[in-house]
């Protein structure tokens, strides 16, 4: 599961991006999975939460240049019940992945406003 909290959070500033990302997720996985418990009802399905925003945008126009600033943060949590099962595994493979897919946004954003 990965939410996008870009319009939830769009006025949070950009240094509290981070936080603000760890927060929506805390939320979501308290809603899945209990610490020494394990899944809550219905919730076995679920082996990986991820949320990410992209929010603060700012522009700076000079005489010579423009400058784009974007605040990015994500977080990925993996649930299993038993370490190194099958779908302990999955999780952890789709947390790599799509960590490296958000990897990838961040630099791209990076180039695009470097090369404005």
């Amino acid at each position: 599961m990965l939410i996008d909290a870009t319009d939830a959070l769009r006025d949070v500033p950009g240094p509290d991006l981070l936080d603000a990302v760890h927060s929506v997720a805390v939320e979501l996985y308290d809603r899945v999975f209990v610490t020494g418990q394990g899944y809550r009802p219905g919730m076995s399905h679920v082996i990986l939460i991820g949320v990410l925003a992209r929010v603060a945008w700012h522009s700076e126009y000079g005489q010579k240049s423009a400058m784009v600033q974007v605040h990015s943060a994500s977080t990925l949590g993996v649930f299993a019940t038993t370490k190194n099962n099958l779908a302990h595994h999955r999780a952890r493979w789709m947390r790599r992945a799509l960590g490296k897919g958000l990897e990838q946004l961040d630099r791209t954003l990076l180039e695009r406003a470097s090369s404005a």
